[in-house]
């Protein structure tokens, strides 16, 4: 069974709070990896340490702190600067469906797709250049970046411009850090409990990602784990 030992990796997880990060915070903490988790909601985080346990918690930092604008990236970058990060997981943004192309508020299209793309670009623009030579960041999107999902193209518009940004800091970063887009299927968490049996739980996308960070030879790609099968096939183990 594939172990990583991210004892030596200091880990930010933006978007920690959410469903399917808290079980990437969880994997990684599990890992050895301390772990930062920004948030602007307190309740969200006392909610994520109720969720992690005592145990795994001790690793875990929760960082009162917004950073959906460019000011308030650099300023949460500025702030855990003594912490050592070394590497960034980005789980932004989440599934809205029920509206064609013709019917889309403005409300919505700056929901999904502006609020979510602003804050992606304001993070990597804040942290990349700040993290190690063999440090990592992580871009976290599922299948609707690549087909397009009827009734949610905000969505996979963002999914989309993600892939693309993913691309952008590979060419201009060069490889430190090395920089990967994990493209999810599907996952169960706390929240959607049931689903086909072939599909993700959020642990094991956190799993996923742990394998990312803990492997040289993983990065600036997409790495497409839509199934358990293929993160058995990623892990080279049973998931």
């Amino acid at each position: 069974m594939t172990a990583h030992d991210l004892s030596a990796r200091v880990v930010l997880v933006a978007g920690g709070t959410g469903n399917v990060g808290e079980g990437i915070v969880r994997a990684l903490l599990t890992a050895g990896a301390r772990v930062v988790v920004p948030s602007a909601r307190p309740g969200r985080l006392a909610e994520l340490r109720d969720l992690i346990g005592a145990d795994l918690a001790t690793r875990l930092l929760l960082v009162d702190h917004p950073y959906e604008s460019f000011e308030d990236a650099e300023a949460l970058a500025a702030r855990v600067a003594d912490r050592g990060v070394t590497d960034v997981v980005a789980a932004i943004g989440g599934w809205h469906q029920g509206e064609h192309v013709w019917e889309l508020t403005e409300e919505t299209w700056r929901r999904d797709f502006v609020s979510t793309v602003t804050t992606h670009v304001a993070l990597a623009r804040a942290l990349v250049r700040a993290l190690p030579a063999d440090g990592t960041y992580t871009f976290i999107t599922g299948t609707a970046a690549r087909e397009a999902a009827a009734t949610a193209g905000p969505v996979s518009m963002a999914g989309a411009a993600q892939l693309m940004l993913r691309q952008v800091v590979s060419a201009e970063a060069g490889g430190s850090p090395r920089a990967s887009s994990l493209l999810l299927g599907p996952v169960v968490t706390r929240s959607r409990t049931k689903g086909k049996k072939e599909w993700l739980t959020a642990d094991q996308a956190g799993r996923a990602v742990a394998h990312v960070i803990a492997t040289p030879a993983v990065g600036d790609t997409v790495v497409e784990v839509e199934t358990v099968d293929a993160l058995e096939r990623l892990l080279g183990d049973p998931a």
